[in-house]
């Protein structure tokens, strides 16, 4: 490998990239792989679960094809200081030598063994190629369904299903469902641990795909390769789920969602937990109560409730948490008697929320 010059700032960038998932712990400590050919450098980190993270960058190496492993806390912590536009990397016999900005060092290399070069996904079971922005709302309309636990991290898992018209992403704390994506019958699905998901999808842009081969699944764009080990275990079938509730909610109220979520909103300072829903008189009532008081908001709705009124007792933040993630001006609620969920939904996207008793 000849002496390959890199833009101070692409490289610090594919560092940090890398730094979110980084923490496969070695015999020697953490470490980041390079593979570099003429055309191309490959830098790679391994975090939990198995899970492994791959940033490409384009290099002109004039000389042979290089691999090699350095420390990578060492590495993500030094570069990011460097202020100059760019810095040179030469594969010496005694280590990684980078120069540039009146920065000299080097660092000595770990065995090549210790650290297998991560190859790509070929010959998938089930592929499909979806926008970066679509995934990452995907995302961002499932992840308040995530359980947490007592420190508040989130804990359980994104179901990601394929599709004949694309994929499906549902998150659940067994007291609500958030799912977003087409409503067909899966072909296949997989559990995927949320941490990596969620650090990482930032930062694809462009269309990425998504290939699954037996119980590895690959999401990448054209610089940043996420592979994620699945998780073991069954999950139940959404599709099927949601057409079971669904006959059951035979009544609904249609609201702004604005003014819905401003009182839902205020009625989290009286209790964060409960709160009564009341359709009556062609409006909804959202009433709080504590020990020191009450508070109760009229908001006009449209219902096909009639002159019968009804009543629903749920938790106010997961409702809160639910409308938030929808993006349409108006919120239909629908929803039978005390043994059936609320259910929200809109094109592409589908909240339940299981009602507490009163």
């Amino acid at each position: 490998m000849e002496n390959i010059t890199i833009n101070t700032k692409m490289f610090s960038s594919a560092l940090k990239r890398l730094k979110e998932i980084a923490g496969g712990q070695t015999m020697t400590g953490e470490t980041i792989r390079f593979d570099v050919s003429n055309t191309e450098m490959k830098m790679t980190v391994r975090g939990a679960h198995g899970t492994t993270m791959m940033v490409m960058l384009p290099v002109m190496n004039l000389g042979e094809p290089a691999a090699f492993v350095v420390d990578s806390k060492k590495l993500s912590s030094i570069i990011p200081q460097v202020n100059c536009e760019d810095i040179t990397l030469m594969k010496a016999r005694s280590g990684l030598r980078i120069s540039g900005g009146g920065l000299k060092m080097e660092l000595p290399y770990f065995e090549l063994s210790s650290f297998r070069e991560v190859g790509r996904l070929t010959d998938p079971e089930m592929a499909c190629t979806v926008s970066a922005d679509e995934f990452k709302e995907k995302i961002a309309s499932t992840v308040h369904a995530l359980a947490i636990n007592r420190t508040g991290e989130k804990v359980s898992t994104f179901y990601v299903e394929f599709t004949d018209d694309g994929i499906r992403m549902t998150a659940t704390d067994e007291r609500r469902i958030a799912i977003h994506g087409p409503k067909g019958e899966p072909v296949s699905g997989i559990m995927l641990p949320n941490e990596a998901i969620r650090k990482v999808a930032k930062y694809f842009s462009g269309d990425i795909t998504i290939k699954k081969v037996e119980d590895t699944v690959e999401i990448a764009d054209d610089s940043t390769v996420l592979t994620i080990n699945a998780l073991a275990g069954n999950y139940f079938n959404i599709a099927k789920v949601v057409q079971a509730m669904e006959p059951g909610c035979t009544y609904w109220v249609t609201v702004k969602k604005g003014e819905l979520l401003r009182s839902l909103e205020m009625s989290l300072a009286m209790d964060r937990e409960n709160c009564l829903l009341t359709v009556a008189d062609e409006a909804l009532y959202v009433t709080a109560k504590n020990a020191e008081g009450a508070f109760q908001q009229v908001i006009e709705a449209e219902s096909n409730t009639g002159n019968e009124d009804k009543k629903a007792f749920l938790n106010a933040q997961y409702l809160v948490d639910a409308i938030r993630s929808l993006k349409e001006d108006t919120v239909t609620i629908r929803f039978g008697n005390v043994r059936t969920p609320f259910i929200l939904s809109e094109e592409g996207a589908t909240e339940i929320l299981f009602l507490k008793n009163a």
